[in-house]
């Protein structure tokens, strides 16, 4: 029965698409053209996975049912197709979602903006005794419980961590000879994440704890090019910053009532 159970998964995930309807259309707005598509459908679960299996289901995505956006494309451009916008994403409102936005005029220049988000979730059903109070600093119940007591603990929210990246980028062609490039991303981290911890020498307690993530990466390039017949030059600079907001993780021993 549980075989049958994780098919029907599956196979709900490889049919979720194919009930979205695709839409594609053109249209003119005086001297602008509008064309795209959109993608989007219902998307429905006959089974709900057990906690056990909920973890691997939506381990690197956020499959919810009701209506969902499975692509959307809008490009609005003059009819020399000189200048043009652009708008597309998908999945909006989910935890796995993607925005995009550019504009700019053909051959000379482009800039844009895009967003997008990947859950990682490692444990749905994992079991915690010890509280958090303040991030990173885990605490046990008073009076201590003896250590048997951790495998029948409660069961904390969803342990996951959520990756959020910004880009935006622009790019300049004055002469057909001269490339210019900047562009700037960050990467944004927050969650939790399982942790070992260890209690002295080995053959002493080995304690199991949840790492809290609050991380941001910045990164800023810069790139010139100058290509001539004959030779190319070419000058690139790379700027990297990574701040981390938590850098203590503190937890007792549970043997010696910490």
């Amino acid at each position: 029965m549980r075989a049958i159970g994780r098919t029907g998964l599956i196979l709900v995930v490889l049919v979720a698409p194919l009930v979205a309807a695709p839409a594609w259309a053109q249209t003119r707005l005086g001297g602008w053209v509008l064309e795209g598509g959109l993608e989007a459908g219902l998307r429905f679960l006959p089974d709900e996975p057990s906690k056990n299996e909920q973890a691997k289901f939506q381990e690197y995505r956020d499959i919810q049912e009701g209506l969902f956006l499975e692509s959307l494309r809008l490009r609005l451009r003059t009819d020399d197709e000189k200048h043009f916008i652009e708008l597309g994403g998908r999945a909006w409102g989910l935890k796995d979602q993607e925005y995009l936005l550019g504009v700019g005029r053909l051959g000379l220049w482009e800039g844009g903006f895009e967003w997008n988000q990947i859950p990682h979730t490692f444990s749905t059903n994992a079991r915690f005794m010890a509280g958090e109070n303040p991030p990173g600093f885990f605490v046990l119940p008073t009076p201590r419980t003896p250590l048997n007591a951790h495998n029948s603990a409660g069961e904390p929210d969803d342990i996951s961590l959520l990756r959020k990246d910004a880009r935006f980028f622009f790019r300049l062609t004055p002469t057909p000879w001269l490339d210019l490039t900047a562009e700037y991303t960050k990467i944004r981290k927050d969650g939790e994440r399982p942790f070992g911890m260890a209690f002295g020498s080995p053959g002493n307690n080995f304690y199991e704890i949840l790492e809290p993530v609050e991380q941001t990466t910045h990164d800023f390039r810069v790139k010139a090019v100058i290509a001539r017949e004959t030779w190319q030059l070419q000058f690139f600079y790379w700027f990297s910053a990574f701040p981390n907001d938590l850098d203590v993780g503190w937890a007792g021993n549970p043997s010696l009532g910490l």
